[in-house]
């Protein structure tokens, strides 16, 4: 199952290193940062976001 964790460039409350470790108990999930998103990515850049799920999946 693809797992694609995003995080908000600008996310004042949850930091890269914490999705980081989230993501790692999961094989073979990524993780990508959301430039110029806060805490919805998929709200405040759902440009870029809808771009990293069609590529992600398109590695399937």
């Amino acid at each position: 199952v693809p797992v694609l964790a995003l995080l908000g460039e600008l996310d004042a409350e949850l930091s890269g290193a914490e999705v980081r470790r989230i993501a790692d108990q999961v094989p073979g999930a990524e993780v990508r940062t959301v430039p110029g998103a806060a805490r919805l990515p998929s709200l405040e850049r759902p440009d870029l976001v809808a771009g990293a799920v069609r590529e992600l999946l398109g590695r399937r």
